[in-house]
């Protein structure tokens, strides 16, 4: 069952210059996403809340919960594509928002599909989906292939130079693969000691992953995968 809980997003892309400010849509701020509510909120990295304009159940958002993000139940997001724009995974879809206005862009899908990413090399998203990743043309919104893999709607992913890694959503048992982007094959698999709800590199190369259902409380938070001694702290 769905239980509220909130995502941290660091959205950052490489190779955009940092902004003066934040704004709608800024890719250096953090992003705060709750499924339950529906909402975003955005904060500087100082700790600063961006306020928007359209009325939140907390505070005022800068993307709108019901006219902008769609009632997807949002759960992960992602910048990219050619201009740049917000893409929100949730449990009801997929949606795509304007990095710089937050206006509605795109709708991608109605099926469950928390994992988003986008890759930065070809600017296609890739999201989960019935019988695998999902591969997206931002451009168009013409889904391009599907990768078959088992986490099906609960694949979450990160691009990774050449190579697409995956997890599922809350299952320890399938671990993280590493997988070729081109062939979709898969390379070697990571084993995890709880189950992901978010998977993401960090600026130390490392990986990360969250671990929020856990139920020992020494498990639950933030995990980092060091691959120099392929361990878990």
């Amino acid at each position: 069952m769905k239980t509220c809980m909130s995502v941290l997003v660091m959205a950052a892309v490489a190779g955009f210059a940092t902004v003066a400010r934040a704004q709608p849509g800024s890719v250096n701020d953090l992003y705060i996403i709750s499924d339950t509510q529906n909402e975003i909120y955005q904060f500087e990295r100082n700790g600063t809340y961006v306020p928007g304009t359209f009325p939140g159940g907390a505070k005022p958002l800068v993307f709108s919960n019901s006219g902008q993000v769609r009632p997807i139940s949002a759960y992960t997001g992602a910048f990219g594509g050619l201009n740049n724009n917000f893409f929100i995974g949730g449990f009801g879809g997929v949606t795509e928002v304007d990095g710089d206005t937050g206006a509605f862009v795109r709708a991608y899908n109605n099926f469950r599909a928390e994992g988003v990413d986008v890759n930065p090399y070809n600017n296609n998203l890739l999201t989960g989906g019935p019988g695998g990743m999902q591969e997206y043309n931002t451009s168009t919104g013409t889904l391009l292939r599907v990768i078959p893999t088992a986490a099906g709607n609960d694949a979450l992913m990160r691009v990774r130079f050449n190579d697409v890694w995956v997890a599922q959503w809350n299952s320890a048992a399938y671990g993280i693969e590493r997988r070729d982007y081109a062939t979709g094959n898969v390379i070697s698999t990571i084993s995890v000691p709880f189950g992901p709800h978010e998977i993401d590199f960090g600026p130390d190369g490392n990986l990360y992953a969250t671990a929020l259902y856990e139920s020992d409380a020494a498990t639950t938070g933030v995990w980092k995968y060091d691959f120099s001694t392929s361990n878990w702290s």
